[in-house]
């Protein structure tokens, strides 16, 4: 099948066809990036609000915000909510001022768990967290562990258990995988 006469009429036919195609896709793309530009915006307000509440229960609970949303990561991965962490943190604290007012019971407590006063005088929460994480994978007996988590954790003390049954270096092993992963809130951020 032959087409004979002059093209000039097609070829300006798809000329005006082309151009049209063009203004079109200059118009989706500035829509595109008018829509990429506006969920960036949001996915930006997300992180400061992630940040705020990240640095706002880190307070609540004692712990530097760093180390709080490092160990907000690696317990969320064993289904455990920063607001439960945050609570385990805020009950340990109690438990270890309780010793460092010189309860006899939560001293032997601590010291039996291999925590030291000398240990609960100069570390942080979280340091003790690590250090009875280890004291965890030493008790063989589960009614002893789930006590040992309910004495020093209160209620959330058995949702931490799954994230415990690697000890200190699994805890830090997920901590580090936050910092990878860009999950670590610092001081300033969580400030902002």
């Amino acid at each position: 099948f032959l087409i004979k006469g002059d093209a000039s009429g097609a070829q300006k036919a798809f000329g005006k066809l082309d151009s049209a195609i063009g203004g079109v896709t200059k118009v989706l793309g500035a829509l595109g990036i008018a829509f990429g530009a506006m969920e960036f915006g949001k996915f930006i307000g997300h992180q400061i609000e992630v940040a705020d509440q990240m640095g706002k229960m880190a307070l609540k609970s004692g712990v530097a915000v760093e180390a709080f949303s490092q160990m907000a990561h690696a317990f969320s991965l064993s289904d455990v909510s920063a607001e439960e962490l945050a609570g385990g943190f805020k009950f340990l604290n109690k438990a270890i001022d309780e010793a460092k007012q010189g309860n006899d019971a939560a001293q032997k407590s601590f010291d039996s768990l291999g925590v030291s006063m000398a240990d609960l005088k100069k570390d942080s929460a979280d340091e003790v967290m690590l250090k009875l994480a280890d004291a965890f994978t030493q008790i063989e007996d589960p009614a002893a562990r789930n006590t040992m988590l309910l004495e020093k954790f209160g209620r959330a003390g058995l949702k931490l258990a799954p994230a415990m049954e690697e000890g200190r270096a699994g805890i830090e092993k997920l901590m580090k995988q936050a910092d990878a992963l860009g999950l670590t809130v610092d001081k300033e951020f969580a400030a902002a």
